[in-house]
Formats: structure tokens, C-alpha cells, sequence
């Protein structure tokens, strides 16, 4: 699950009275998730989660950025702060796979945690938009090249990455006769973040 900040731009936000909103989609991914898989990988699956999200929560609490709404819903948990700088929001994208690596060393306690965990941190480092690698990737362009060049060279890291899911969905479903879903689930992440849609220039940002 990646978590969606707002930095850059204006906009003003004076009515947040429901800090956390659960979508009916999130239950019913779990409730699916019961029917299809054993119940130890969906309790392991689901705290893995958990820990990523505390751990991009834990820096923004340590960096003073104020978390104003926090969504769970199918696609991913999406967590609504005030302002913060590029570096800072740097810190709180990468915050969550770290935290999801440290699962590893609960292997030999939690062996599905640790699959879970790790799993989960590499699927989020993807560089993809929407996806806690992407967003990293995308401020560290920014910082290092002007704003028109950045957004060039983000789309052609886009492109490269994609077209390499891509093949090795095809390469996986040719060589191990995995079947379709093996290709499906290599080229999900770029189904899911719709390489199509390029972010915007100017991000937006939220102000109590």
C-alpha cells in the first residue's frame, strides 16, 4: 500500500472531521482475501501493511508534519499531510519500504511476515507514479534537474521500467509455463498507477 502526500501549489482544507475514512472496497478486499487465501498469509499480509504505513507515519510525526487524513481503500492506504519540503517528503516516501524490510529479521519467529514484509517494500520501491520508489525517484529528479527536464527524464524511467515488467511477465509465463497470472501480476503495478497519467507540474498542497 503507498500513501499519497500533497506538497507544492495551494489549496486550502478547513473541514477535516473524519481522520480516518475506511472505504467499503478495503473490506471487501479482505473479505476476498479470507475466501482465497489460508488465513495465516492474510493476518501476515495485512500487518506487514500495518508496519509500512506506521513507518512512514513514525517520520512524519519525528519531521512535525501534520497527518490531516488517513484513507484505507483497495488500491492502497492514502495518508493526507500539511506541508513539507522535497527532502522531507523524500524521507517519509522511503520510510515505509524500510520499515517493511525490517520484517526480515523476524523470520525466523514470523516466516510469513518476513516474506510478507519484504515483498511488500520491494513492490512499493517500484518506480512507478503512485508508488512510494516513483515519488522518490520523481524528488530527487526535481532536485537535481530543472522542472521541465525532471518530468522528461521521470517519463522515460517510466517507459524503461514498464517495458521491463513487461518482459519479464512474458519471459516468466514463457519459460515456467506460470500461466496468465504470473503475466498479470508483472504488469499489474502498471495497470494500477496508469503510466498514461504523468504527474502534474505543479503539486498540490494542504494547509490547515
Amino acid at each position: 500500500m503507498q500513501p499519497l502526500f500533497f506538497a507544492g501549489g495551494s489549496l486550502k482544507v478547513t473541514n477535516y472531521n473524519n481522520f480516518l475514512i475506511i472505504r467499503p472496497s478495503f473490506c471487501i478486499g479482505i473479505c476476498v482475501g479470507l475466501l482465497l487465501l489460508p488465513m495465516q498469509w492474510v493476518l501476515a499480509w495485512f500487518l506487514a501493511s500495518a508496519i509500512h504505513e506506521f513507518g512512514h507515519l513514525l517520520v512524519l510525526k519525528f519531521l512535525k508534519i501534520p497527518v490531516l487524513r488517513i484513507t484505507l481503500n483497495l488500491n492502497g492506504t492514502y495518508i493526507e499531510t500539511g506541508y513539507m519540503s522535497p527532502m522531507r517528503e523524500l524521507f517519509s516516501a522511503l520510510a515505509g519500504p524500510l520499515a517493511g524490510f525490517f520484517c526480515i529479521f523476524a523470520s525466523s519467529c514470523f516466516p510469513f511476515l518476513a516474506i510478507c514484509g519484504f515483498a511488500l517494500s520491494v513492490y512499493n520501491l517500484l518506480l512507478l507514479p503512485n508508488f512510494d520508489g516513483g515519488r522518490a525517484v520523481l524528488i530527487l529528479l526535481q532536485l537535481l534537474l530543472p522542472e521541465e527536464r525532471a518530468e522528461t527524464a521521470y517519463k522515460w524511467v517510466i517507459f524503461a521500467q514498464s517495458l521491463a515488467l513487461i518482459l519479464t511477465g512474458i519471459c516468466l509465463w514463457h519459460i515456467w509455463k506460470l500461466g496468465v497470472l504470473m503475466l498479470l501480476a508483472c504488469i499489474w503495478p502498471i495497470i494500477k498507477c496508469c503510466i498514461i497519467k504523468i504527474p502534474c507540474k505543479h503539486r498540490k498542497q494542504i494547509v490547515q
